[in-house]
Parts: structure tokens; C-alpha cells; sequence
């Protein structure tokens, strides 16, 4: 019930701060958040401000529930967020932290803050300007660091508009991301990489993402994807690509692919692209090429992903590790991965759990060995689910999650 408390047992208070919704869960943002909140109920009561731009929907308040003792959904107006964009640049903070800041708000959370809460758990950067007056342990979900995402992909982007937003908002974000990080007890970050460059700033922990578990034995439904291939006029043979598809670097990694494989490789496989959102630029690619298929939001995009003799993420910019390349792995998938999707995931091995693709030659290659060859490809797939089974489950995240908890507590 929103803003009401039940009394369940003597669980401790905390405080969690959500910059959006979660439903539907399409991204890895609501997934990791999706399970994260279950976890934390198990030992909490979880007092949830959901920074949401719009209404939740009914499948979503009975998430929250199930999980949370009391929720409040602030919808932040068109006036707050830009207040909001106008105080972030006069102060020299990022404008992104600033699109998500309502002194209306802060002013309640400071308020409840009081009310015998044990922690606050910030998610990304842009919830962190709430927890600057708060005298409370603060547990920084930073997942990964913008401001490294958008410092190289200023470098990267062919948008003269995003360039210049970048090399605007890079500087603002990595003070920022510093002072967040000196000030939080905890920060957790899903990057091998940015944990390094980062960890001298504070106690900073590497806190990989899990999987859906369901996915290392995910069950085809042969009738149901006929059915699927019939509507969808699947070939027989295609590559898949999955993801939310208004999120830029999904938006960059295909545009990449299309540009400079695609396009460009004789025979080349039909490309499907799974995911919700998809923008018109993605959308136009079906009328530019006959064998790219775009299918929007779809209830089980599993049943695709699983009959794609490969799955790729051709990842230019953006960071950190990508939620749908371990569920295609877990699922015994062959990956293609550019060297920036590959390189956070742990020890996995190139040619042994995923094959390293950053060219136009290493793509074709890879392409002939796997029709020459499907026992490779099958074989890479059965140790990527390995992998997965044994590094990228949400019971191993949420023991590691609730262990620096209790650790903070402790201290």
C-alpha cells in the first residue's frame, strides 16, 4: 500500500532510492533491481522511493507489494526536472543527476530518513544528490561509471550533438562519481576495469550481475516458435542481437554491425534484433535490407535467441557488463563479441566461452567455422553455460550483496 507501513516482523528499516521504474523487464537496469529488491527483503523492510516519470502499472504495484513495506512513487513535473537541469549546471554537477532532483523530495526522504532507518541505498549516480544531507550509512549501486562510458564514447560517436554532450558532461560526471564514492560506505560496481580505476577513492567492491536461473535449462517450445517463425517470417539461418533498443550504446553497437558487416558480407546471416523500444533509426533498417528483422518487445525473446546459429554484441560504447550477453550465454549460445563486451566478463576465455569479433575478416571467419562446423559452436555454447552457472547467479550477487551490508552495520 503507497505510503502506508504494515507490520510484518523485526526486520530493520532501509531506505532504497530508484531513479525509474522497473516493469516491464526489459533491461538490465530492471532485472539487477527486480532481484536485488527480493533480496533485500529477505532480511529488510524496505521503505521505496521510485523516481517514475509516469504512473506504475498494476503487475508492477503488486511487485512491490509482495517485497516492499512501504512505497512511494514521486513523479518529478516537467518544471522540477528543469529547476532541476538548471541548479546541476549552475553548481557544476552532472545534468543527468539533476534531471532526477526535486528539492520537493529530498525534502520528504531527508524527513523519513529519521524515522530509525538503518541505510540508504542509492541507485546509479543520478539518485546520489539525495543522499547529501542525509546522516545515514549510504550504500552507492553505481553499477558502472558513466563518466568513463562517456569519456571514450565522446571518442567514438559520429554525432556531433552527443559529442558535444559528452565532453560537456564527462568532467561534471567523474568529479561527481569521486565525491559520491568518498562519501558512500560501500559503492559497487559490475566492471572489473572501472573497480580498479576507481577503488583507490574509497571502499569500492566488484559486484558482478546475475542471471535468470531458469535460462541454464530454458526448455524450447518447438510449437510456439513455428508459430513465432511463421508471423515473424524467420529464415532458417540468423544472428541475433538483444537488447533494450533506445538505449544508445545498443543503438551504436547495431548501427556498427550493419555499417560494417552486414552490408558488406556476402550471404551474410539474417540479422534479428530483439528488444523493447526500438528506435526509427533500427526500425528503418528492415525497409533498407531484406533479411534484418526488428521485432519490438516480445514476451519470451528467449525462443528466437535460442534456434540463432550465433548471438552478437558488437558493443562500441558503453560499459560494463552486458546482462543479455551472459543470458545468451547461459542459454548455450554461441557469443561474437567486440573486445569492449568481452572484457569485463571475468576469466572467460576467448575460443573457449565466446569468440572476440571487432572486424569485418574476424566476423566473416567466424561465420564460416560456424557453418562449417556446428559441433564448435555447440561446444562453446555448453562452456559459456558452465561459466555462467558458476560465476553469474543472483544467489552468489545476493550473498556478496548482503554481506557488506551486514558488514556496514557491524561498523
Amino acid at each position: 500500500m503507497e505510503g502506508a507501513a504494515v507490520k510484518m516482523n523485526a526486520k530493520e528499516k532501509i531506505l532504497m532510492i530508484l531513479p525509474r521504474k522497473l516493469f516491464p523487464l526489459v533491461s538490465g537496469y530492471s532485472l539487477k533491481n527486480y532481484y536485488l529488491i527480493q533480496i533485500l527483503a529477505r532480511e529488510y523492510e524496505i521503505t521505496l522511493y521510485l523516481l517514475s516519470k509516469e504512473e506504475i502499472q498494476e503487475e508492477e504495484r503488486e511487485f512491490y507489494t509482495q517485497y516492499v513495506q512501504e512505497l512511494h512513487v514521486c513523479q518529478l513535473s516537467s518544471f522540477e526536472r528543469f529547476t532541476g537541469l538548471i541548479y546541476a549546471g549552475i553548481k557544476g554537477l552532472p545534468l543527468q543527476s539533476g534531471l532526477y532532483f526535486s528539492s520537493r523530495i529530498e525534502k520528504k526522504l531527508r524527513e523519513n530518513a529519521k524515522k530509525n532507518y538503518k541505510l540508504v541505498i542509492c541507485e546509479l549516480v543520478r539518485t546520489m544528490m539525495y543522499s547529501e544531507k542525509m546522516e545515514l550509512p549510504i550504500v552507492f549501486d553505481m553499477v558502472d561509471s558513466i563518466g568513463l562510458n562517456y569519456q571514450e564514447a565522446q571518442k567514438k560517436t559520429n554525432s556531433i550533438f552527443l559529442k558535444l554532450y559528452y565532453k560537456f558532461e564527462t568532467d561534471r560526471l567523474l568529479k561527481y562519481e569521486k565525491h559520491s564514492i568518498q562519501r558512500a560506505n560501500v559503492t559497487f560496481l559490475f566492471n572489473q576495469g572501472e573497480t580498479e580505476y576507481w577503488k583507490h577513492n574509497g571502499n569500492v567492491k566488484l559486484l558482478p550481475h546475475g542471471v535468470r536461473e531458469e535460462l541454464l535449462d530454458y526448455a524450447e517450445d518447438e510449437a510456439a516458435y513455428e508459430i513465432l517463425k511463421e508471423s515473424l517470417k524467420l529464415p532458417e539461418e540468423f544472428v541475433s542481437f538483444i537488447g533494450k533498443m533506445n538505449y544508445q550504446p545498443n543503438v551504436d553497437a547495431v548501427s556498427w554491425y550493419v555499417d560494417q558487416v552486414h552490408s558488406k558480407l556476402e550471404n551474410a546471416p539474417a540479422l534479428v534484433i530483439l528488444g523493447a523500444y526500438p528506435t526509427d533509426h533500427i526500425k528503418q533498417l528492415t525497409k533498407q535490407y531484406k533479411n534484418i528483422i526488428v521485432t519490438g518487445y516480445m514476451d519470451d525473446p528467449y525462443l528466437i535467441l535460442k534456434k540463432a546459429i550465433a548471438v552478437i554484441a558488437p558493443m562500441q560504447t558503453g560499459g560494463g557488463i552486458q546482462n543479455k550477453v551472459l543470458e545468451a550465454m547461459a542459454l548455450g549460445k554461441i557469443n561474437l563479441l567486440s573486445s569492449k563486451a568481452a572484457a569485463p566478463i571475468g576469466n572467460a576465455e576467448e575460443g573457449k566461452e565466446y569468440m572476440i569479433c571487432d572486424t569485418f575478416q574476424q566476423y566473416r571467419a567466424a561465420y564460416e567455422r560456424i557453418r562449417r562446423d556446428p559441433g564448435f559452436g555447440k561446444k562453446i555454447g555448453e562452456n559459456a553455460r558452465k561459466f555462467v552457472n558458476d560465476n553469474f547467479t543472483w544467489k552468489r550477487y545476493g550473498t556478496l550483496y548482503l554481506d557488506e551490508i551486514r558488514q556496514i552495520r557491524k561498523g
